[in-house]
């Protein structure tokens, strides 16, 4: 089960004096092409072994997923003194925490419960945020985040080596996987997925302004992003759909028009939350002026 619609976090919380360097957040994390390549490396649903307050455990690592998920009756089982807080306690005021699984199905939320993770028993410090739902799950959700994180604060990622190959069994290069990690945080310009809010009717012979979404964070009124179509999406092929530069303004929930062409005489239907691109940052837009076109 991979979860979509997760708000930002803008707030780090603490439980006593520790802190923790998670949000309960949820963007997709890769492009396509990222995606593969990590899925050629663990499989598409890769189990992983792990710890939760010294406690060892196995489940899902999501790595379309920057959410981490247990079910209220495996934490009242193996945490029976843990508090579940609300999840207001996490998000920013008149903000709500949706999670939609890849059935599209709502999955259902009793809080959220701070534990210690790790995937080593001797090194289990690092509180994390956990969401806690009332739906019973086969296993518990590690999101790709997680994992992201202890490679990329330990030092000598040569002592993690042994830890990671043991967590992740279908691992066969896990020296790749750190590389891996490593070159997307510094190169990664990838933003997220862009899908359609609605079911959209594309009318014959026209051009039509698609209503999607976004979780881009934007600071200022509004921001620049280039567009990349989905190469890759069961889309009519009819269709038409170009790269292009997009605006998105700031709001509580931000959106993006997005053009999209059928040239043919017959109406075409795009269904809800249907993947149709990706958006990507850009450095600078540098106008031109008409001279510079000769």
């Amino acid at each position: 089960m991979i979860c979509s619609n997760i708000i930002k976090l803008e707030e780090i919380q603490r439980q006593k004096q520790d802190q923790t360097e998670f949000s309960v957040t949820q963007n997709t994390v890769f492009s396509p092409k990222q995606r593969r390549r990590l899925i050629s490396m663990v499989g598409s649903r890769p189990l992983i072994q792990f710890y939760l307050d010294g406690k060892k455990f196995e489940g899902l690592w999501d790595t379309g997923s920057m959410i981490s998920l247990l079910d209220y009756n495996f934490v009242k089982t193996n945490f029976p003194n843990a508090e579940i807080k609300s999840t207001s306690e996490f998000l920013e005021d008149s903000e709500t925490l949706d999670l939609i699984a890849a059935n599209n199905t709502k999955v259902d939320l009793e809080g959220v419960v701070l534990l210690n993770f790790g995937i080593s028993k001797t090194k289990c410090d690092t509180l994390v945020p956990f969401v806690v739902s009332s739906n019973n799950l086969k296993q518990p959700i590690i999101g790709f985040n997680l994992i992201e994180y202890l490679i990329n604060n330990t030092k000598n990622t040569t002592d993690l080596l042994p830890h990671l190959k043991h967590a992740l069994p279908n691992l066969k290069n896990p020296e790749a996987m750190i590389e891996f990690v490593q070159n997307k945080s510094k190169t990664n310009d990838f933003l997220g997925e862009i899908k359609t809010d609605s079911l959209n009717i594309i009318p014959a012979n026209s051009l039509y302004k698609v209503k999607c979404k976004t979780r881009i964070p934007v600071e200022q009124k509004e921001r620049s992003v280039m567009f990349s179509p989905n190469l890759e999406c069961n889309l009519d092929n009819d269709l038409v759909i170009h790269e292009s530069l997009v605006h998105v303004k700031k709001g509580r929930t931000p959106y993006i028009y997005i053009s999209v062409i059928n040239p043919s005489n017959h109406p075409i239907v795009i269904a809800k939350r249907t993947v149709i691109g990706s958006v990507h940052d850009i450095s600078a837009i540098i106008p031109l002026t008409n001279n510079q076109f000769h």
